[in-house]
């Protein structure tokens, strides 16, 4: 079982423009048998982003400085684009190569930066492979519990 947070390098990875690069890419999901692999690409390409560490909600990114989690530059994970993998697809195509993992904490932060930054724009179907039904219950349980505690 391929958990998420596992890192992989992809020498031909097929954009949702046509292009094809060469990319880092993070495994948002731990997908059980025959579920769909969701991944995100990540950048190190700097143009002018803000180096905030983690969830940078108006330009839907979550950025990693380098150092512990696994990144040796300053690296920017895109949420915006969330590419869906059939259980299938993945496992036939040998160009995934696994390269490394980010720690259950940290793939909770990017998790949550892609509720917090695109509520509206997050597919059922992701959503339950991301925020599985037991988790959203605890989810919605902390944020309840977190409301009384203000007033």
């Amino acid at each position: 079982m391929t958990l998420g947070g596992t890192i992989f390098h992809h020498e031909e990875f097929v954009f949702k423009d046509g292009e094809i690069g060469n990319k880092l890419l993070v495994l948002l999901n731990t997908p059980h048998k025959n579920e769909s692999y969701l991944i995100v690409k990540t950048t190190s390409q700097d143009k002018g982003k803000p180096k905030n560490i983690g969830c940078i909600e108006k330009l839907s990114l979550f950025f990693v400085p380098p150092g512990p989690h696994f990144f040796s530059q300053p690296t920017w994970i895109q949420l915006h684009e969330i590419y869906e993998f059939s259980h299938q697809e993945f496992k036939a195509d040998s160009r995934f190569k696994t390269m490394g993992s980010l720690n259950a904490k940290l793939l909770k932060e990017i998790i949550d930066c892609i509720f917090i930054s695109q509520p509206d724009d997050i597919l059922p179907t992701h959503e339950n492979l991301l925020r599985p039904p037991l988790e959203k219950s605890l989810q919605k349980l902390k944020e309840r519990f977190q409301k009384k505690v203000l007033i």
